[in-house]
Parts: C-alpha cells; structure tokens; sequence
C-alpha cells in the first residue's frame, strides 16, 4: 500500500510474485535489533523484502497465525489502498509495511484501524516534533492539511487457538521522499517526510519506530479496545476533523455535513441539518476553510 494513489489501474511491468534480497536500505537485523529493544515487541518477528506484489497480500497469503508477524518492503507492484483504490509504491518513496495482529471485542475495525493511525502520529510526533501531523476519520494521518500516511485494514478468520479472534493485517503507507511529478499529480493532495523536514529520519529508525509504536499501543488495550477508551481521548486531542464541514462519500451518494468528531465505539458523528447521524464507513473529504 502507498499514499500515492491514482484512480484507475495502475501499469505493473514487473511479475507480482517477484521478491528480491533486501536491499542496503532496509536492514532488516537492525529493524529487530531497534524493535526488540522494547519489552512489549520481543515476540514480533520482521521480514524485509525489497519488492513485493502488496505486503498485506503476502500476509493474507500466509498459513498459521499471523499475530506479531511484520512484511516491510522497499516497493510493491500491486499495492492497494481503501475502497478498491489501486496505490503506487516507488522504490525508496515511503514506507510499506504491514502488521499481523489478532483482536476480538466490540466493533474491532474502525478502532483498530483508528489506533493504527494513533501509534503512527506518535512515532512521527517521538521521531520529529510535536504537532506536525493530525489524524483525519478513520486512518488518515495529514500534515499541512494533506495526506502523509494511510492504513489499510484487512481481516482473515482466526486459526487454531485463535479461532474465537479475528486476525487482522494492518497495512501503512508513508510517504518518504517522492518525486515532485507524482506529488503534483495525485488527487487527494499529499506530501511527504521530506518536504515537512530538511533530513528524514533513517529509513531503518523510523520503520521501527512505526512498529513499536503501532505493536505498543496495540498490546496496552487488549482484546477489547472499547474497555480502554484512554487512547481514543489521545486520538480526539489530534482529530482535524472536528467542527469542519465535509461530505461523506459511498458507492452511491454523498452526505453532506459538519464533523462533531467520533463517539465511543469510534463511528463518525456528522450533523446533517438537525439531526446527529453515525457511521462506521465512508470516505470522508474535507471542506476548504
């Protein structure tokens, strides 16, 4: 998956099964050596490829138990993005990577995925400073009101033990470094590392960083995230959504209204004329100010 999203399909020359020995840029000894650092990731194992077809693919694809199994790769041929978007990932432009994970309770998807966004604002907020980037309903992370980082939730049954859980594969795109032709090309507007700092974090540090955050956050609330409402306090402090007005889009209409932020079960609270109305899907468009 990758932020730089075009509609319509995109040309893949490459064979979509090919995967190459890592290249000199994803270390993948020091990504563990960085994760396992930290307690709460000692039980997650990282692979790095440098190109392959879609990293949450290659996760769906595997047989067992994906929980704590982490894909990173340099490019993919086929990634893809929400709501059947085809999305173009250059070699050296972001990162893109995927997280196994296994989660029951309430509602789990739009909170995992909601949390998923959480824990990259606050590896972005650790590694760059503090209020650079803000969340946007579900799993959008922006910056200078465009889109830095999105995730890609997909979800297989569980297997064995984890039967009575779900397991879910969470996909990130970053955008890192991206050619100025791409940037001004894509629709919604975007923007990458490079342009918001003079020198981006190393490729091998900021993977990382986005794992254990994401893994951290992950393990602190459990298999029911609706018990631990701490996090989405967090997510709401960071919500660039709130009090703006925006349509939601579906296959078949658009609804059009101002954001009162999320309820508890992380819906979207939109104010449609009088009334206040929840949703769990959409693509959500802001407003220009």
């Amino acid at each position: 998956m990758c932020l730089i999203a075009r509609d319509g399909a995109a040309e893949h020359k490459s064979d979509p099964g090919d995967s190459l020995p890592a290249t000199p840029d994803l270390d993948a000894a020091v990504i563990r050596g960085l994760v396992h650092r930290h307690a709460a990731c000692r039980g997650v194992s990282v692979a790095v490829q440098a190109r392959v077809d879609s990293t949450n693919s290659r996760l769906l694809q595997q047989l067992g138990d994906v929980h704590g199994r982490v894909l990173v790769a340099q490019c993919q041929s086929r990634g893809r993005g929400r709501r059947g978007k085809v999305w173009h990932s250059p070699p050296g432009g972001g990162v893109y990577l995927s997280v196994g994970w296994r989660l029951a309770g309430r509602g789990a998807r739009p909170l995992l995925s909601m949390m998923s966004a959480l824990a990259v604002l606050r590896a972005l907020n650790a590694l760059l400073s503090p209020g650079l980037v803000r969340l946007k309903w579900p799993n959008d992370v922006l910056a200078n009101g465009r889109k830095l980082a999105g995730i890609l939730l997909e979800c297989r049954p569980g297997t064995g033990d984890a039967a009575r859980a779900q397991q879910w594969v969470i996909g990130l795109g970053l955008n890192v470094r991206l050619p100025q032709t791409l940037l001004q090309d894509i629709d919604p507007p975007c923007i990458d590392l490079a342009t918001l700092v003079p020198t981006p974090p190393p490729v091998n540090e900021l993977v990382a960083a986005l794992i254990v955050h994401i893994v951290t956050l992950l393990q602190g609330v459990g298999q029911d995230p609706v018990c631990r409402p701490g996090w989405l306090a967090e997510w709401r402090r960071h919500d660039a959504c709130a009090g703006r007005d925006a349509e939601l889009l579906f296959a078949d209409r658009c609804i059009f209204g101002r954001v009162e932020g999320v309820d508890d079960m992380g819906r979207l609270c939109l104010r449609v004329g009088s009334r206040l109305e929840h949703f769990s899907a959409g693509s959500l468009r802001l407003r220009s100010v």
